[in-house]
């Protein structure tokens, strides 16, 4: 039986996931402080890891995340983390400077027991359909501005936890497939130009991008995760891909929104299909 599970809780115990039992964990986790998506006092906002001010206390909680998910991965299985480096860090200095986090990120997955496997980056946008958002890239105004690429892309980091056994797996995708996404660059337009979708709780990134990574890394029946579900996106590919899916939102506003993009309580004619919600 498939079975979807949206869980309002703090993913640094997922208590609710048993040892060994997920194949796949795919997310993209909140950007330390930098962008903050809770509203002060409201429900859950005191658990917002993205509130964390000192970059050090950040990345202690966010590898509470990571030893949860390597403590639910199969051995084999795999984490995928969509991560970018901080482009507009003149918001925080108050001059032009990039902050980058992506070195961070990498180690406290590896401090939780997962290694990189692989990475990719996704482009996000052409840059001449993002002129108007980067002014500072336009020549004409190089004589004020010190020259900076556009901000188009974001890592996708793939990390593995250790299976001491060599195990042959089933492909959900062909050899064309494959020749096209082994390249180490995805173009997948976001739907909006720069970090996609907003809605007040977290950047959406494509279904597509999820998908994709979904049909690399596991098959049809197995379970994936998201630790920091935010608006549904994995849950959503997942449930269309015929994998089941259990996601953590820490933020309960976000729940009409989540349930409305995966249409919460669907069926299938094939196979039986299991919803369920729990509040901590």
């Amino acid at each position: 039986m498939r079975f979807y599970k949206i869980i309002i809780g703090d993913s640094r115990d997922m208590k609710e996931v048993e040892s060994s039992s997920v194949h796949l964990a795919v997310t993209s986790p909140p950007y330390w402080h930098l962008d903050v998506f809770s509203k002060p006092g409201e429900e859950g906002w005191d658990r917002d890891l993205s509130r964390i001010e000192r970059k050090e206390d950040f990345f202690r909680e966010l590898g509470k995340v990571w030893k949860e998910v390597e403590r639910v991965l199969v051995p084999g299985g795999v984490l995928v983390v969509e991560w970018e480096d901080y482009p507009p860090g003149s918001r925080i200095y108050g001059y032009i400077r990039e902050i980058c986090l992506c070195g961070d990120m990498v180690a406290s997955v590896e401090k939780a027991g997962l290694y990189l496997i692989s990475r990719w980056i996704w482009r996000k946008f052409n840059s001449g359909t993002a002129i108007n958002k980067f002014q500072y890239t336009t020549y004409g105004n190089l004589r004020q501005n010190v020259p900076r690429a556009i901000a188009n892309w974001a890592y996708v980091f793939a990390f593995q936890k250790r299976c001491y056994e060599s195990k042959e797996r089933e492909l959900d995708f062909t050899r064309e497939e494959w020749k096209a996404w082994s390249d180490g660059v995805w173009y997948i337009e976001s739907k909006s130009s720069g970090a996609g979708e907003y809605i007040s709780g977290g950047a959406v990134f494509p279904v597509e991008l999820v998908k994709r990574i979904i049909r690399i890394y596991t098959v049809p029946g197995q379970v994936v995760l998201d630790p920091f579900l935010g608006t549904g996106t994995t849950m959503l590919a997942a449930f269309q891909l015929g994998r089941s899916c259990i996601g953590y939102e820490v933020l309960p506003r976000m729940l009409p929104i989540i349930k409305a993009k995966v249409k919460y309580g669907s069926q299938s004619l094939e196979e039986p299909i299991k919803w369920e919600i729990i509040r901590r």
